[in-house]
């Protein structure tokens, strides 16, 4: 599952806080595919000033800037939150929800099922896309 693609989709909807949105809006949906497969892997876009994309991220204009903490209001305009490099924080965020939920993570992956960190190939591709293909 990209990760990145699932916080696009799944902007908060009644949640106050951003730990009302992992526990209301993310976790509930990693649980449900949780269900239906045997193994769920999310991966995170990884975010890095030396990449090419960062100049096409500057010209799609900055958001706001906004810490990302449990009792941190959710921002009601989602997709301009999501423009700046608050996604990179939200990512940690979330992360540590999901580990917290009982669904280890570990660099830029979290599984369903316990995996060794040595049995994934080296992956140096920032988008989530790439990262999924060579973790398969």
């Amino acid at each position: 599952m990209d990760h990145g693609a699932l916080v696009n989709s799944q902007p908060p909807r009644m949640s106050k806080t951003f730990d009302d949105y992992a526990n209301e809006d993310i976790l509930p949906r990693v649980r449900s595919y949780s269900t239906k497969y045997q193994r769920v892997d999310i991966v995170f876009d990884v975010y890095k000033e030396s990449s090419l994309k960062v100049e096409a991220r500057s010209k799609r204009g900055k958001g706001i800037r906004r810490r990302v903490t449990p009792t941190s209001k959710t921002p009601q305009n989602w997709t301009n939150f999501l423009r700046d490099n608050n996604k990179t924080e939200l990512f940690h965020f979330l992360a540590d929800r999901l580990s917290e939920a009982d669904i280890p993570c570990l660099e830029y992956l979290c599984c369903n099922r316990v995996i060794a960190l040595e049995d994934l190939a080296p992956c140096m591709h920032k988008e989530a896309d790439p990262r999924i293909f060579v973790h398969v």
